[in-house]
């Protein structure tokens, strides 16, 4: 999917259909879902939340119900031209691809992060992480430094592990938005110099804002 963002399903590929959104789920990706005839959407969110839309289009607001998987709905449904939507840092995600199984840096890192994925895909071991902090995430600065604390940490045989990647990317997620203010987001240099000592790439997703 990092190649082809976007899918388009004919009536006879229900079986494709279910195979690209049970992946999704499975890495914890934002993916949006439009059916036709009718005006309905589904938006799946990183964050453990669906949101269906109907009505929209054909000169009316569209409106939205919330539900988190796995509980009861939550929220009443609201107008979605609403709601404010200024650019912002969504998340920093730490993308891991190694021919080995990377399940002893799982076990290794334990309380400190959390898996949003860990499976054999493609003939590589593909690892998704982010940070386990109570607190929500700050910024792109403060998770990179957390981050890279985490990766200085290493002892040997997990700084084996991580060397052997095919693969390590810091791969921040922002929202693009439709309000101000602009969004103004400083890696340092120093950051990005012990990015580049460990081997790491930066990738760079900005979800689009899609209005009603």
């Amino acid at each position: 999917m990092y190649e082809a963002p976007g899918h388009r399903f004919e009536p006879r590929d229900v079986e494709k259909f279910a195979k690209a959104i049970a992946f999704a789920l499975e890495l914890g990706w934002d993916a949006l879902v439009a059916a036709k005839p009718g005006r309905q959407l589904l938006f799946l969110s990183h964050d453990n939340r669906l949101e269906f839309y109907r009505g929209f289009g054909g000169g009316g607001a569209g409106q939205a119900t919330h539900r988190a998987v796995g509980v009861e709905p939550i929220g009443p449904i609201f107008e979605r031209h609403d709601v404010v939507t200024p650019p912002q840092f969504l998340n920093l995600d730490l993308v891991l691809k190694s021919n080995s199984d990377l399940s002893a840096l799982v076990a290794h890192l334990d309380q400190r992060v959390m898996v949003i994925a860990h499976q054999e895909f493609e003939r590589q071991f593909l690892l998704v992480l982010e940070l386990a902090s109570e607190a929500p995430a700050q910024d792109a600065r403060w998770c990179t430094h957390q981050f890279l604390e985490v990766i200085d940490e290493f002892p040997d045989a997990m700084r084996a592990l991580w060397q052997a990647c095919t693969s390590r990317t810091f791969s921040y997620g922002f929202a693009g938005g439709c309000d101000d203010p602009a969004l103004d987001t400083t890696i340092p240099a120093d950051m990005l110099l012990q990015m580049g000592r460990v081997g790491a790439d930066i990738g760079v997703t900005v979800y689009p804002h899609r209005p009603d």
